[in-house]
């Protein structure tokens, strides 16, 4: 029985086909169940789905991946067809002849014994090794037939013949080490769970997307009408929800939202996991959905894997360098319906929520840089979908630990104590609460913190009752008070205005006939200041797209970014200063005071970040023409960016904002357990880090553009007083060599800035690189600047009594700038 029925014998399995189903399409899907643990190499994730159909071409059988991207009607559908290709999946000869009764043949199975999912390309990217699937030693673990749904597990073993010997010197772009967390490097084992699901026979309702809410969607290219402008479709990613009773004001759906938890959650953190789940019934309940979302627990017994495609899951994984939660979904491309969800969630819930992820199994990155599981989201990428790039569970994590000590610190609350219980099962519940909101259909909302102003993050209960954010959506930080200031909910508690907003657009049901006005109406609520939305590219995703918009932001909170921003640097402050003053106890883990600098700084980096994006930053409104009032575009208050700007001086890059007492740097232990146990402490390199943040956006060709054009955006009027690139280039250089006015003596920290200076004045005066007309005035200005600062180092140089590291210094800064104003005068 099943969809395709399964044949095994001895070593052998097959697929039966039967006649009526090629041709026929139905979903693919490939999830892993088993990897190596590190490296955006993990178990429990979701890798891929496609519209299939099997293909008999003589005595070949084809599993065919069918083209959706591109659809057409009428009479463009041929043309359309031989247009745009479909790919071939696997294939293999029929195995047997036409059965005489059923009319079905069988195919060797053995075809999902090879590199299915393109796995070698993951594992080149994460080793730089020739790694290919060793068909000899991989096998078929499981398999489960359904009416609807076939699956089959295979364990695929991955080889390389050799690993090279490392080089006699060092290469200039260092090379990814070979595997760790395995036994013996050249080999390793994947499980991957290929199911074959049939497609609704009935398909779901389209809903068509509003770009002024956050849905996901499926897209499309629609050529069915060669005169449309825009051929462009997308499909409200949601699941199939209908009322069984329709005329009822509340019913409960025909089909609840089902989410089963995996056996492998520890049960202390079940009720905080299923708190998450059952928190988004609150939104479905306002468009009448009773119990639309359920929680069932998987028996320890249960013969099926919620990796299949029938079973939305909330999956417990662990690994050497992982920290991480991520939301991704399985949908009908016919329609947009959502089959299939696997929340995978690592061990945030009980060792990650109390210690920072560089606790885990493989050695630590050097303070300052990014660790591995801050980037493991990426690994998991689908290009369209930014579920897969999600790292708020990361950052829930790693903040965790600069919340808890410094309200440890403070209060003298312990750390293993019902505060610190309490707090990590808040933190757990927030994050559920986020993924769930991926698998529901909705994006990321990072300008839902920017709606609560501070008076309500002060009352504990408007926080308890709304949370701290009016989405779940959003990358919201901690919720910490100022010494001295009330403590309110220092997590997200419930859903929040917009989240309902969001909801309802993609579920309410709706008439067919009054479908399109309906939604046309929840859309224009747009304007209600408590439902803003901005999405990742709104934040900023690098390159052209950097964000620019500073009210979009991971990681801040209240109605005023650029004050949070000055609030979380006093509360670092607060921390180190308490940090250096707590007296060791006996046995506790030698890198406890380390680990609390360095999320510090890491959270100190982010706000870095936010507050560059002030100046030249444009405030960024999703206008519909002829629907939505107001601009589309318009450049932050003047004053708003002097004030980041004076704030980014005094701030950021004084030396004085970080201080460090010799003595606690001195007693800064390592864990000589370990091989690769690290360096000392190095305060400078940390601070290089955040500063490095502000200059890289401050000097970047996309801030300078955005000054130079934003006077275009303004009136004449409004140009009076307007922040210029002159203006930022010469606030930011006399910041950075304040010393060359006062005359004194250059730190190591100040040294390390003006060199970080230096290196990307020299990438604006590289004519190569920096040489599009639209960067000339920026060519010009930096120009000016360097040759201004060349003068300043001369005289600088020249003051008698200077130590000889200052001097060196200098000589060293004339003769690299000196060199950047000659290379400037040959023209290409």
């Amino acid at each position: 029985p099943g969809l395709f029925p399964i044949w095994r014998k001895d070593e052998k399995t097959w697929l039966e086909i039967p006649k009526e189903a090629f041709n026929k399409p139905f979903l693919f899907t490939i999830n892993v169940a088993n990897a190596v643990g590190e490296r955006g190499l993990y178990a429990s994730q979701m890798l891929g789905d496609e519209m299939a159909e099997w293909r008999r071409v003589g005595n070949q059988i084809q599993l065919i991946a069918l083209n959706t991207k591109f659809r057409a009607e009428g009479g463009s559908k041929l043309a359309v067809e031989q247009a745009f290709s479909p790919s071939l999946i696997a294939a293999s000869p029929a195995a047997s002849a036409e059965h005489p009764d059923r009319k079905s043949v069988l195919v060797d199975a053995a075809m999902f014994l090879g590199d299915i999912p393109g796995y070698s390309t993951r594992l080149e990217m994460a080793y730089r090794l020739p790694y290919a699937p060793d068909r000899a030693n991989s096998f078929f673990e499981a398999s489960r037939a359904e009416a609807q749904l076939s699956t089959l597990t295979a364990r695929v073993h991955f080889a390389t013949a050799r690993i090279p010997a490392p080089p006699l010197m060092p290469t200039p772009v260092p090379a990814p080490t070979p595997p760790r967390a395995t036994p013996d490097p050249r080999s390793m084992f994947f499980s991957f769970v290929y199911n074959f699901r049939a497609l609704p026979a009935q398909p779901a309702a389209v809903r068509l997307a509003d770009p002024r809410l956050g849905h996901f969607t499926e897209s499309y290219t629609d050529l069915s009408d060669d005169l449309k402008a825009n051929t462009r479709v997308h499909m409200v990613s949601r699941w199939r929800l209908e009322k069984k009773d329709p005329a009822a004001e509340l019913s409960e759906p025909v089909q609840p939202i089902v989410y089963w938890l995996d056996k492998n959650i520890p049960k202390k953190y079940r009720d905080a996991v299923a708190a998450g789940v059952l928190e988004w019934n609150k939104a479905f309940e306002k468009i009448g959905f009773k119990n639309a979302v359920q929680v069932r627990q998987q028996p320890d017994d249960a013969d099926w894997d919620n990796m299949d495609a029938m079973h939305a899951s909330i999956r417990w994984f662990t690994g050497a360098d992982v920290g991480f939660a991520i939301g991704p979904s399985t949908k009908d491309p016919r329609t947009g319906e959502i089959l299939d969800a696997d929340i995978g969630m690592s061990d945030v819930f009980g060792r990650g929520t109390r210690r920072l992820a560089t606790d885990d199994v493989l050695p630590t990155q050097p303070l300052g840089t990014q660790t591995s599981w801050q980037a493991a989201p990426a690994a998991h990428s689908h290009a369209d979908d930014e579920a897969q790039h999600c790292s708020y569970a990361a950052d829930q994590i790693a903040e965790f630990g600069f919340a808890h000590d410094l309200l440890a610190l403070r209060d003298g609350q312990s750390f293993d104590g019902p505060d610190a219980e309490a707090l990590a099962q808040a933190v757990i519940k927030d994050v559920v609460m986020h993924e769930v909101g991926h698998t529901l259909g909705l994006k990321h909302n990072f300008r839902s913190s920017t709606t609560v102003t501070q008076a309500q993050l002060k009352d504990k209960a408007y926080t308890e009752a709304h949370g701290i954010s009016n989405s779940v959506m959003d990358y919201n930080a901690y919720n910490l008070p100022l010494k001295g200031e009330p403590r309110a909910s220092l997590t997200n508690t419930t859903l929040g205005a917009y989240d309902y907003w969001a909801i309802e657009y993609a579920y309410k049901p709706l008439a067919r006939e009054s479908e399109s006005a309906e939604l046309a109406r929840i859309a224009a609520r747009s304007t209600e200041p408590q439902l803003a939305y901005g999405d990742d590219f709104d934040q900023g995703v690098g390159g052209l797209y950097d964000g620019f918009d500073p009210r979009s932001n991971q990681r801040d909170l209240g109605d005023d970014p650029l004050a949070y921003a000055k609030k979380r640097l006093k509360l670092s402050q607060e921390l180190w200063e308490r940090v250096q003053t707590r007296k060791p106890e006996a046995g506790e883990d030698p890198l406890r005071s380390r680990r609390s600098i360095v999320e510090s700084f890491r959270q100190l980096s982010m706000t870095a970040g936010n507050v560059s994006k002030y100046v030249g930053g444009i405030y960024v409104e999703r206008v519909v023409p002829g629907v939505t009032p107001g601009q589309a575009f318009k450049p932050v208050d003047a004053a708003q960016q002097r004030e980041a700007l004076r704030f980014i001086a005094s701030g950021l890059l004084a030396s004085d904002a970080f201080k460090f007492r010799p003595e606690f740097l001195a007693q800064q232990s390592l864990d000589y357990n370990e091989w690769e146990r690290g360096l000392p402490l190095s305060i400078p390199d940390a601070v290089s880090a955040v500063q490095g943040r502000v200059l890289d956006r401050l000097l970047s060709p996309n801030t300078a553009r955005r000054l130079i054009e934003q006077q275009s955006l303004l009136t004449d009027a409004q140009r009076k007083g307007q922040v210029t690139l002159a203006e930022v280039y010469g606030t930011l250089q006399g910041a950075v060599f304040s010393e060359l006015k006062s005359g004194g003596e250059i730190d190591r920290m100040r040294r390390s800035l003006q060199r970080e200076y230096l290196k990307r004045l020299q990438a604006q005066l590289n004519r190569s690189t920096n040489g599009a007309t639209v960067y000339a005035d920026a060519f010009s200005i930096a120009r000016y600047q360097a040759t201004q600062l060349a003068a300043e180092l001369r005289t600088a140089a020249a003051r008698p009594g200077l130590s000889l590291e200052t001097k060196a210094h200098l000589a060293e800064l004339q003769d690299l700038l000196n060199a950047m104003l000659k290379a400037t005068l040959v023209r290409s």
